[in-house]
């Protein structure tokens, strides 16, 4: 569980991170294009997290990152269910347990510029 992030539940704060690449998630609504940010620090410099995945709204659209970009973005510390849920039988994943995550990112900023790697967030 990410412990920094439980004890700022319901908060609302300015993170920053690097962005690492494009990913897709895939559910009953079809296929949606996610986002990963890792090395994610509050903007005083407390690491609360290795990484996170973001969908990809038009906030992180509009910023046009790169890879290795820093991004700053204002988020809400939120708790949500992991693990699998479903009723498979044959699925045998970890139980469904607590966790916490990043919610509602808005003003996404790229603070510093990684201009060597191509732009892979063109995504449609």
């Amino acid at each position: 569980m990410r412990k920094k992030l439980a004890a700022k539940s319901g908060i609302r704060e300015t993170y920053k991170g690097t962005f690492v690449r494009i990913g897709v998630k895939h559910g009953y609504r079809g296929d949606e294009p996610t986002v990963l940010i890792e090395n994610i620090l509050t903007i005083d410099g407390e690491h609360v997290t290795n990484h996170l995945w973001f969908n990809l709204t038009k906030g992180f659209k509009e910023a046009d990152l790169h890879i290795g970009d820093i991004v700053m973005f204002d988020a809400r510390s939120k708790e949500y269910e992991k693990g699998y849920k479903g009723r498979r039988w044959d699925v045998f994943d970890k139980p469904v347990r607590k966790d916490y995550k990043l919610a509602y990112p808005t003003n996404i900023k790229v603070l510093e510029r990684n201009s060597t790697e191509p732009n892979l967030s063109k995504v449609s």
